[in-house]
């Protein structure tokens, strides 16, 4: 049988304001983000949050922090979320934008920060309602053993209305249930031919090949594709910094 050549009109190319404009998503829709450092990944979340809040689709908001010193709290700080260091929500409206960030003593006291974690995503799951962005998902679920909580929010979560932003650095950082829980999935290109493979893989009903075909051609370090796996929608664009 002959090789059938992905397409590039298989790939709807968006600039970044299209895409914005273009962008929707409901409460219980999980979304992972896998990209290097400065890809742009920070920037795309903040932009998708404030979208969410302008259409209350996502009304109470959490970004979980998990570095002593962290670029993703002064992101977020122009916008109005409130600074934690210790999970202190009872109700939802009264601190709708919350920034958690617990201290990280020392690798040897991470149990410390591993309480405090849990304490608030049991807390949120309990609640419902939230979006919970995990900025650093290798952390908190392999390195803080905090997978299982994770995946009760991404797994029954859902029908409390929560919704979970899981980011990763690469593919093999991305435990099976965040990529087999998300209803988008936001990929950076790798000049690494494994790790396109592997990006490849994850796409849901999305062909693989032309996933690794689009990843190949992304203009820049700040463009990706964007992937609807149920849908097998694929989208280029590129995050404006």
């Amino acid at each position: 049988m002959p090789v059938t050549t992905p397409q590039s009109s298989e790939i709807q190319s968006l600039s970044w304001s299209e895409f914005l404009d273009e962008w929707t998503w409901y409460q219980g829709e999980h979304v992972t983000a896998i990209g290097p450092t400065k890809s742009g990944k920070t920037t795309l979340f903040r932009e998708l949050l404030r979208i969410a809040r302008k259409e209350r689709t996502h009304p109470w908001q959490v970004v979980v922090a998990t570095k002593r010193r962290d670029e993703i709290l002064d992101t977020f700080k122009p916008d109005g979320f409130v600074k934690m260091s210790a999970w202190n929500v009872h109700d939802a409206d009264t601190y709708p934008k919350v920034m958690f960030a617990p201290p990280l003593p020392s690798a040897a006291q991470k149990d410390v920060q591993r309480d405090q974690i849990r304490e608030a995503l049991t807390s949120i799951y309990h609640q419902g309602g939230w979006l919970v962005l995990l900025d650093e998902l290798k952390h908190i679920a392999g390195y803080l053993k905090l997978e299982a909580d994770v995946e009760l929010l991404l797994h029954q979560g859902r029908s409390a209305g929560i919704t979970v932003v899981s980011a990763v650095q690469r593919p093999r950082h991305v435990p099976l249930m965040a990529y087999d829980q998300a209803d988008h999935i936001f990929m950076w290109e790798s000049r690494d031919s494994n790790i396109r493979k592997r990006l490849a893989e994850i796409g849901g009903k999305v062909d693989p090949d032309l996933i690794e075909y689009g990843l190949k051609r992304l203009p820049s370090r700040h463009a990706f594709l964007y992937i609807h796996p149920s849908t097998g929608k694929v989208i280029q664009s590129e995050v404006e910094l």
